[in-house]
Parts: C-alpha cells; structure tokens; sequence
C-alpha cells in the first residue's frame, strides 16, 4: 500500500480490496449502543457462514484505528465517536458503501445507530441499489452497559465515557420506531453482562422482531413485553449522566403496554429478516456466550485492538 496514500484511502481500500460482488446484495446494520455485544454478534455471523466474507464488506470499530488524530485518542473507548472524529469517521463510511455498492458487495456495518439520519443515509443508498437491509439491535440496561464499560476500562486501560454511553442507549431507543418503518426487516435483542466470580458473562436474547408493513409503516412481534417497554423507556434515560442511576431520573412509572403502539397490518417477507431469525434460534444464547469469552480472553491476554 502506498505510502503517499491518505489515512482514509487505506481504510477505504484495506476493507473494500479483493471483494466480489454479491449474488443478493444485503446490507446488514448492527447497533443499539456501546458496550451492548455487537463484536460478539459480528464475529458469529463470521464464524457461523452467516454472511459470505468474500462478497461482503465489513465495517467495524477496529478498522478505525489507523485514522488521522486516533492515536491522541485512544485511551478512550471508541474514540472513532468522539466530536473530533466522528464526522471523519462517517465520510469514511460513507466512501467504504459507495465503493462497495458501486461493485455490488454486500455490507455488514456494526455502527452503534445512535445516529439516525447517518443510518437511515446509508439504508437509502442501499436499498435503493436494490440492497434488502436488516438491522440487528442489541441495547441493554443502563447498569449493565455501566458495569461493561467499566470492565473493558479495567482490563484495557480505555476510559469509559458513560454520559456518551448512556445518550446512544437513549438515541438508539428514540429512533427504533423510525428505523423499523424504513429497514426491510429488524431484529431486537436485551443483552446483559455480569461478571460471576470475576468471570465476564454476557446473555443476549430476541425480544421482538419485525417487518416493513404493507401499508402503515412497520409490525412488530414482541417476544417479552416488559424487556421491549424496558428497551422503549431508554428513550426518558438522561444523556449527562454517570451513572445509571442518574440515567434512570427521567423514567417516570407507567402502566405496562403504553409503548406497544405500532400498527398491527400484515408485515412484508423478507428472506433476510427469515434467515437471520433462524440464526439466532438454535443455540443462539450458548454460542453467544462462548463467543464472548474467546473475545474476553483476546482481549486481556492480547494488546489492546
């Protein structure tokens, strides 16, 4: 790779080098907040064939690093959402997606959604390509994102930003209803970490999916009502705050069921949303699990990514 190349030439290139295209391009968003299991959920969908590496490209947090003004930042935990990144970052998004549409590759884009005209940008793009999309969710409680955060600092020497962590759990929650009404297909999972005799652990299950409806916007299939009210009330959590304590102020008690207002109509198919459904059945918590602690012991065994 020249060395005359820019920063974000080599991100660009390093990722979309090598791909082919795609038979059913898809366009795949994972997201719901920091520290919520998403490298957990991408290194599976790898390991377990779910999506083709040679005609995908992927776009994750790690490849970030090489980015100009990362270094001063990377005590930090993902300094690539920092203000003095994150608008390099998404142009560097951007320009990985319209190279990778451009040759018809699939994507796979672990992104925190936190922003939802930047995500709703990109599905536009694609699904506009003729790209299905899916978004794969996976928020949490604020004290086990706090207690993860904590962890991964105590572990990586990364300073956790927990008022920047509890506003993408809270941003994420405002623009779920939105992203399902545009997203073909979206799948929502409550992850939650813990540490049990020192040992990191981290459970994560399905508690509701849906489709694009026919008609009126989107159709949601709730699995467990009071982990998506929980998921729902995220939208109340207080952005300044550090900790969940704090975070939790806002949310004022309600009767169960006043968030369940989506429309009932009849949601479109979606081969995609099918597929990802039957990943995530069949042992899908206990694979989770084991991917986490091979990610755990990577990473304090390991230097830091």
């Amino acid at each position: 790779m020249s060395d005359d190349m820019s920063a974000a030439d080599k991100i660009v290139k390093t990722l979309t080098d090598g791909k082919t295209a795609a038979n059913n391009p898809r366009f795949i968003v994972v997201g719901g907040g920091m520290q919520t299991g998403q490298a957990v959920l991408q290194h599976m969908m790898v390991e377990k064939n779910f999506i083709d590496k040679s005609s995908t490209v992927i776009i994750a947090p790690g490849n970030f690093a090489g980015m100009d003004g990362f270094d001063a930042l990377k005590h930090v935990q993902h300094p690539e959402k920092r203000p003095e990144l994150v608008d390099a970052y998404r142009a560097i998004v951007r320009r990985v997606i319209d190279e990778a549409v451009k040759n018809g590759c699939s994507i796979l884009l672990v992104d925190h959604a936190e922003n939802m005209p930047f995500i709703l940008e990109l599905q536009k793009k694609c699904g506009g390509a003729g790209y299905e999309t899916l978004l794969i969710g996976l928020s949490s409680e604020p004290q086990s994102y706090f207690d993860y955060a904590n962890y991964t600092q105590a572990i990586q020497g990364r300073a956790a930003d927990h008022p920047r962590g509890f506003r993408f759990l809270r941003d994420f929650a405002v623009s779920f209803k939105t992203y399902i009404e545009h997203f073909d297909a979206a799948v929502l999972f409550e992850s939650a970490f813990s540490l049990k005799n020192g040992d990191p652990d981290i459970a994560i299950r399905k508690i509701a999916d849906c489709r694009k409806a026919k008609a009126s916007g989107a159709v949601i299939n709730i699995h467990d009502a009071a982990a998506y009210e929980r998921f729902i009330d995220r939208a109340l959590l207080d952005p300044a705050a550090t900790t969940p304590a704090e975070a939790l102020k806002n949310i004022a008690a309600r009767k169960p069921g006043d968030n369940r207002d989506l429309p009932s109509d009849a949601g479109r198919s979606s081969s995609l949303g099918d597929a990802f459904n039957f990943f995530a059945e069949k042992d899908f918590a206990a694979r989770a699990t084991a991917q986490f602690k091979k990610i755990m012991d990577k990473r304090k065994n390991g230097p830091a990514a």
